[in-house]
């Protein structure tokens, strides 16, 4: 390789690593202020049309007192596993075709599994 692309591609390298920087700051900033009581996020997934904020239940309810769960039931590990989710409501755009929602779900509640019999 030549001096010129290695460093052209030094640069590019090193901008990409401040960006990252920048943005663990700013999700450090993010997670203490929630931490604080600054805000209701438990969590967060993102697409490319928008995020999803997981907000707490009693903050989710006080602004969409209509809201009608769901009864998610699954299995894991030996145990049966169920909670009430909270259909997502959006919020608004944060940019043009980007949007954001928020959910919530309750807290999961966990029973042993009956144990199946195998048929003779």
């Amino acid at each position: 390789m030549k001096t010129k692309q290695l460093l052209t591609a030094g640069r590019a390298l090193d901008r990409c690593l401040q960006a990252e920087a920048r943005a663990r700051e700013q999700r450090e900033r993010f997670r203490k202020q929630c931490l604080e009581g600054a805000c209701f996020w438990t969590s967060h997934t993102s697409s490319s049309n928008g995020i999803t904020i997981n907000v707490k239940l009693a903050d989710y309810l006080a602004s969409y007192p209509e809201a009608k769960p769901t009864l998610c039931e699954w299995e894991w590990e030996g145990t049966r596993r169920a909670s009430m989710r909270y259909p997502e409501q959006h919020v608004g755009e944060l940019r043009p075709g980007f949007h954001l929602w928020v959910q919530a779900s309750t807290e999961t509640v966990s029973v042993p599994a009956p144990k199946v019999e195998a048929a003779a």
